[in-house]
């Protein structure tokens, strides 16, 4: 799947959604994402990573939804 991919598309009838990621990975294909990194130098890359992030989002025009329901960023919800 690529973002050219019909389903990244924004339509004029909601927002734009990511699909779900593959039940599985394949390791000969993906080596640095098959097997998520660990450790202590993964946690704080992890955590920096997370707060750049929440930074930028907080500041830009969009909305970001957890499952959790939490929300990052200034933009409103889309209609649906």
């Amino acid at each position: 799947m690529t973002l050219t991919d019909p389903t990244y598309q924004r339509s004029t009838s909601g927002p734009l959604r990511v699909p779900p990621a593959p039940a599985s990975i394949d390791a000969e294909v993906w080596p640095g994402v098959a097997r998520p990194p660990a450790g202590a130098k993964a946690a704080l890359a992890g955590k920096a990573a997370g707060a750049l992030f929440r930074g930028a989002a907080w500041r830009l025009p969009l909305r970001v939804e957890y499952p959790d329901g939490s929300v990052l960023g200034t933009g409103t919800p889309a209609r649906r």
